[in-house]
């Protein structure tokens, strides 16, 4: 058996050899997260680049675009470490007398132009996709020399180009071979994980949630209650998004001093966690989470030492729910920090409706960016319903078994963000008639 034959037996799942192993022009992949199916295509490119073939993948974000390159990369030089590159940069590997592989963010601009196979990877995260479709189409109705379109994804609600492609929607996508691999199958099949630590991933305790049924099952979930719809979510995700340390949070701050940053704190209920997020103002009023931190079980005084570190880093105005526990917690913030950088908000019904209100329309209007790789927020936004009582109120709630904190947590981050001034602020009275100055205080006056 050769080197290359050994190396595959041993190296890919069954589930991923099937895949390899198909003719289809067309291929369409509904899966579990993290199973191996963007190592594989990464292991498909790099075989086809030495056998000739040019390909193009298009993914959610310039760092999963990277990440993919850069196994191609190490696949190629170990099927043949004689290869050379006449081409070797960070979206583009073209092996001497052989093929060329580009790996770029996925959209409509970017694919445009590139002939070869191609792949996109969680597409039900991609935006604009029906537009990438038909950018590469001319691409792919060549005769002379055949082009592949494959597209991978775990599913995202009933909704989007992924499951219509995936549920033939018309009869206009029948000519895909289909391939679904949930995460039961990949654990039959070899795959060294198990159900409980998908649950746990989640933080969710039932096979039976939406979000294990979603990320791991491969199931389109009906999303009819849902507050913040999978497509919302979608279009305000950043997989290049990474949350920085609390170690490396003070130089980030540092190196950004035309930004604003604030933070808002959800304390631990009896049966939730705690949660601390920190989110960035960029001068052009993009909000950015860059910092999380979750606590389960940890004592109160070690969360709030935590929050007023980060709050001493230069949070410019933080916000924490001081509804029942948090009373405490909030006042033992705000004497370490000042009450003009650590407010608290008591929930009420009127309350929590603004503060999700505000973070729906900041999503809404793409002021928003969340991190693509929080599951866990992404599962719990989904997971946010309200009900209209028979009073007219509006009450918000998630379902027995599941969290909401990182949710109130970055809503209150978030409204922190949008209620400070944009700009600094003087006393009314800080000028006299005359045009003196003057040490009075007063209400405070935008210039």
């Amino acid at each position: 058996m050769s080197a290359f034959a050994d190396f595959y037996r041993r190296t890919f799942y069954p589930y991923q050899k099937q895949f390899f192993e198909s003719k289809s022009q067309f291929r369409i992949v509904n899966k579990a997260r993290q199973i191996g199916f963007s190592w594989g295509i990464a292991h498909e490119m790099a075989f086809g680049a030495l056998c000739g073939r040019d390909s193009i993948a298009g993914s959610t974000g310039l760092r999963a675009s990277q990440k993919l390159l850069a196994q191609v990369r190490r696949f190629i030089t170990a099927y043949e470490p004689r290869a050379r590159f006449d081409v070797d940069n960070t979206t583009q590997l073209t092996v001497r007398g052989a093929g060329t592989v580009v790996s770029v963010p996925a959209n409509p601009s970017t694919i445009r132009g590139y002939t070869g196979d191609v792949y996109l990877d969680e597409v039900a995260h991609i935006r604009n996709t029906r537009e990438i479709i038909r950018a590469i189409g001319p691409s792919l109705t060549r005769q002379d020399k055949p082009r592949r379109l494959t597209l991978t994804s775990t599913p995202m609600g009933k909704l989007g180009f992924f499951y219509d492609a995936w549920t033939n929607k018309d009869g206009a996508f029948g000519q895909y071979e289909r391939f679904e691999v949930d995460i039961y199958r990949a654990i039959k099949e070899g795959f060294p994980s198990s159900v409980q630590a998908c649950l746990s991933l989640l933080g969710v305790s039932s096979e039976a949630d939406e979000a294990f049924q979603t990320e791991f099952a491969c199931q389109f979930v009906d999303e009819k209650t849902s507050y913040f719809p999978y497509d919302l979510i979608a279009r305000c995700s950043n997989s290049d998004l990474q949350y920085v340390p609390l170690a490396e949070l003070g130089a980030y701050i540092a190196t950004r001093p035309n930004s604003v940053f604030f933070s808002g704190y959800d304390p631990a209920k009896l049966v939730d966690g705690a949660v601390l997020y920190v989110v960035e103002r960029t001068p052009a009023g993009l909000l950015v989470p860059v910092h999380c931190k979750v606590w389960r079980g940890e004592k109160y005084s070690e969360q709030v030492a935590y929050v007023v570190d980060v709050i001493k880093l230069g949070i410019t105005l933080h916000i924490t729910d001081r509804t029942g526990v948090g009373e405490k917690v909030h006042e033992d913030v705000e004497t370490a920090c000042g009450s003009v950088r650590a407010q608290g908000l008591t929930y009420t019904n009127g309350v929590k409706e603004k503060l999700i209100v505000n973070l729906k329309s900041a999503l809404e209007d793409r002021r928003l960016e969340l991190p693509g790789e929080d599951i866990a927020l992404r599962t719990e936004l989904h997971g946010l319903q309200r009900e209209i009582t028979a009073g007219g109120l509006h009450k918000y709630r998630h379902e027995s078994g599941k969290h909401d904190d990182r949710v109130w947590a970055l809503a209150n981050a978030v409204y922190a963000a949008t209620s400070a001034p944009k700009e600094a602020e003087i006393p009314e009275n800080f000028f006299s008639i005359s045009g003196g100055a003057t040490s009075g205080g007063g209400a405070a006056k935008r210039f």
